[in-house]
């Protein structure tokens, strides 16, 4: 804040809010929010006032979320900017792709653990935020988590009788799943994603009750679990 300084004057600002000293002619002033200043200046004879506004704009905040759909080629995800007061985006998905899009999209050939996407937002006044996202441990299976069961029932009462992944047709074009029972014995296997196990060998045997092993390969990523059979 300004006003020359004149001997023999004695100032006042008020509120004192944000300032650095209200009693001087041109403090620093530095509110949290936008504030109105009103400034007496007196002498033993007589006064005076006038007010100055310090207008606050808000900083950008930045923030996202992004979808991510899984293929044989890679992995596509999808931006969605949810940061506020922002005027310009740069993104950087790792490596040297970047954006300058509101709501990019990207397709990474798989994630490493060397991937941080950043999004640097700027406000109108040229004020940055920034945020990372890091990748680190992401893997194409990763993406479906809940989607692999833990147990399923082929007792013939038309519920969950089969044993599916639940990836869908993603990785058809790249998946191979085996399953063995408890002493290592192959008891099916297929290399469409979509393909279930109906808990029989070769569609007639019934297999045991018990704990069943598989292993799932997608490109050249391998992923190991096990499931329940319970009649």
């Amino acid at each position: 804040l300004g006003a020359a300084a004149v001997s023999g004057l004695t100032y006042q600002w008020t509120p004192a809010v944000g300032l650095s000293n209200d009693t001087i002619a041109n403090p620093l002033a530095a509110p949290e929010q936008t504030t109105t200043y009103i400034l007496e200046a007196s002498n033993p004879n007589c006064s005076g006032t006038d007010t100055v506004t310090v207008t606050v704009v808000e900083k950008a905040s930045s923030d996202f979320t992004v979808e991510l759909t899984p293929a044989c080629e890679g992995v596509h995800a999808k931006f969605t900017n949810t940061t506020t007061d922002a005027t310009q985006y740069f993104w950087d998905f790792g490596g040297e792709a970047t954006s300058t899009d509101a709501n990019p999209e990207h397709n990474y050939d798989v994630f490493d653990n060397n991937d941080t996407i950043t999004l640097i937002t700027i406000n109108s006044l040229g004020c940055a935020d920034t945020i990372r996202f890091d990748t680190s441990g992401i893997q194409l299976i990763n993406i479906f988590p809940d989607s692999i069961p833990n147990i399923f029932t082929p007792n013939e009462d038309a519920l969950n009788e089969c044993f599916i992944t639940g990836i869908g047709t993603a990785y058809d074009d790249c998946f191979y799943m085996i399953i063995y029972n408890r002493w290592g014995r192959k008891v099916f296997e297929t290399d469409k994603s979509s393909d279930c196990w109906d808990g029989k060998i070769n569609g007639k045997r019934n297999e045991d009750e018990g704990t069943y092993f598989y292993i799932i390969r997608i490109k050249e990523e391998e992923y190991h679990g096990f499931f329940q059979l319970i009649r």
